[in-house]
């Protein structure tokens, strides 16, 4: 962790009380901590991941730095939620929602070489290859949303969804990559907030929920 800032005080995550284990102890300052740090060691291993699966680990990198903050502000955002409406715990949809929006704010993922030839049109339009690398750390964040949502949903559907690594070859849906599609356009496009992320990964996860209900 040597190098990593924190520019603002945020001794308030611990000192607030808000986080706790699963008993509802309340985690100490060295807990807190280590709450963080491996909050923010998963993302990088996860959006690293993501990179080397789509064959972009050599175009693009995780910036560790930004990460860092980016985990910090999403852990601020939750000890304030949990104040605000006085919670012990928080639903894991709202975790990947107010994660999203912190890894869309602070841009870890990031082109460190030359695309080469820059394929489009006379307008200014990018064919979407070439536009996933500009953009992209929308585009890692709409994958890695998918992913989640997939986790979510195997999680909760284990008697029903018998398939191996289903996180992953999710991934490789003809569906999940066209409702990836559309959420990285919307990133790209759209005026978004962590609520607005929340609500599309409440509606997935709802219809989804219904489905295996009625089948």
């Amino acid at each position: 962790m040597a190098g990593l800032s924190a520019p603002r005080d945020y001794s308030f995550l611990w000192k607030s009380e808000q986080l706790k284990d699963d008993n509802n102890r309340i985690l100490t300052k060295a807990e807190v901590i280590d709450k963080i740090i491996e909050r923010y060691e998963h993302l990088i291993l996860e959006l690293e991941n993501l990179l080397d699966t789509k064959g972009l680990i050599d175009k693009c990198e995780v910036n560790a730095e930004l990460v860092w903050q980016a985990t910090l502000c999403y852990f601020a955002d939750i000890v304030r939620l949990k104040q605000f409406h006085q919670i012990d715990h928080i639903a894991r949809e709202k975790i990947y929602a107010y994660e999203a929006f912190w890894l869309l704010r602070h841009h870890p993922v990031q082109l460190v070489s030359q695309i080469g030839s820059v394929n489009g049109d006379r307008f200014g339009h990018l064919d979407s290859k070439t536009e996933q690398l500009v953009y992209v750390n929308e585009y890692a964040i709409s994958l890695w949303l998918i992913k989640c949502i997939a986790s979510k949903i195997y999680d909760d559907s284990k008697p029903l969804i018998q398939i191996d690594g289903f996180p992953q070859k999710t991934l490789d849906s003809p569906y999940a990559k066209n409702l990836a599609n559309k959420i990285f356009y919307n990133f790209r496009y759209r005026a978004y907030t962590a609520e607005t992320i929340l609500l599309m990964l409440e509606a997935v996860l709802e219809t989804v929920n219904f489905i295996l209900d009625i089948t």
